[in-house]
C-alpha cells in the first residue's frame, strides 16, 4: 500500500521515503510491491543482512521491516546522507539499521568514484571499469 503524507513523504508497505529528492518510485515498487528478494530458508535463519551499496537506504529499510539487522554501506555522502534521512523517518526500525558512509573492497586503499547526479544509484569505479576493458581487449 502506498500512501503520500505531505509531498515530501511517501510511504510504503508502513516504510516511510523522503520524496523531497524525488525518490525512484520504480525502485521502491521492485522492493516493497514485487518484492524483489527472495527469502530463502538460509536467510530466514540468519537474521543479519549486509547492504553493500546501501543507496537511500530502502533494501536496508526493507529487511529492517522483516525483523533483520542490517548493516548497511553506502560511500557517496550525499546518498548516504538520504538514506540517514529516511532511516530516521522510520523510528521504528531505526535500531535495526546501522548505516556505514564506507565502501566495501576486498583490499584496503582509497579509490575515485565517479556518481551519476541524475541516478543516486549510477556510480562508477573507474579502475574496476578499466580492468574490466583491459579484460575484454586481452580476451
Amino acid at each position: 500500500m502506498i500512501e503520500c503524507i505531505d509531498e515530501d513523504i511517501i510511504t510504503i508497505n508502513g516504510v516511510s521515503f523522503n520524496n523531497s529528492g524525488g525518490v525512484f518510485i520504480q525502485l521502491l515498487f521492485e522492493v516493497f510491491i514485487w518484492e524483489e528478494y527472495y527469502l530463502d530458508e538460509c536467510l530466514e535463519s540468519e537474521k543479519t543482512v549486509i547492504d553493500v551499496g546501501a543507496n537511500i537506504g530502502d533494501s536496508s529499510l526493507y529487511f529492517a521491516n522483516k525483523g533483520y539487522t542490517v548493516f548497511g554501506f553506502e560511500p557517496i555522502s550525499e546518498v548516504y546522507s538520504i538514506a540517514t534521512e529516511n532511516i530516521n523517518l522510520n523510528p521504528e526500525l531505526k535500531d535495526n539499521v546501522t548505516l556505514i558512509n564506507k565502501a566495501v573492497s576486498c583490499k584496503k586503499g582509497k579509490i575515485k568514484i565517479y556518481k551519476n547526479p541524475e541516478n543516486s544509484g549510477g556510480i562508477q569505479v573507474m579502475d574496476l571499469i578499466m580492468s574490466i576493458i583491459m579484460m575484454s581487449l586481452i580476451l
